[in-house]
């Protein structure tokens, strides 16, 4: 028997971190780098206009992930997915949506 999944799953409660994430000194880290710093100042995308699929992430997401590539002297991408896997608290702290 096949399960079907309906296309555009939704969380029924908002997400909740676990609290182990709390402990992990890598992002608590780069909490304070970005502390320092003003995200107010990347552009966001227009809300008023509409947009197909789910919405994109944040702007100032992929501004802190090329932030933590020069930081930890990241070359490649594919190089970040693989210290971000391994910080998985720091993925929220970048604001990516879970």
């Amino acid at each position: 028997m096949v399960l079907q999944v309906p296309a555009l799953f939704k969380w029924a409660e908002p997400f909740v971190p676990l609290a182990h994430f709390a402990d992990d000194p890598v992002a608590n880290d780069y909490d304070e780098f970005f502390s320092v710093l003003d995200f107010e100042v990347v552009p966001e995308r227009d809300e008023s206009k509409p947009w197909p699929g789910s919405p994109p992430h944040p702007e100032r997401a992929y501004v802190k992930a090329q932030l933590v590539m020069i930081r930890e002297k990241i070359a490649y991408h594919t190089d970040l997915r693989r210290f971000l896997v391994k910080h998985p608290a720091l993925v929220l702290r970048l604001d990516f949506a879970p």
